[in-house]
């Protein structure tokens, strides 16, 4: 147990381990601000070669197809919310427009002072 824990501390982890996160590369990537695995960036994202004459190429690998059909839904779907937010804010704002003009009305239907002014003014 002794050479475990002069082990632990000399590799720089906390004893005792708490889960599989310290492993393959956790806290190295979590300390960098990188993902927990190769979820995204250029190496997973961008295709493995380019043409001279700048064509794109397409894309190669299964893993590839995916992440852009994810990538695609994901987009439909924040595109799709995006507007039902921006739906929602218009029939907040009219719903307004119409409080303010029915406590307008309401207020401008109230019982007015009868006879001139100058009297009430002395």
């Amino acid at each position: 147990m002794i050479v475990n824990v002069w082990l632990f501390r000399t590799l720089g982890l906390k004893f005792p381990l708490k889960g599989a996160e310290r492993f393959a590369g956790g806290i190295f990537r979590a300390r960098r601000n990188l993902p927990p695995s190769n979820e995204w960036g250029p190496l997973t994202d961008l295709p493995d070669y380019s043409f001279l004459d700048g064509r794109v190429p397409k894309t190669t690998t299964l893993g590839q197809r995916k992440r852009l059909v994810k990538q695609y839904e994901m987009t439909k779907q924040i595109v799709g919310l995006s507007s039902e937010l921006n739906e929602a804010n218009k029939r907040l704002v009219e719903k307004q427009n119409e409080e303010t003009k029915r406590a307008k009305v309401l207020s401008e239907s109230t019982l007015k002072r009868k006879g001139s002014q100058s009297c009430y003014n002395k």
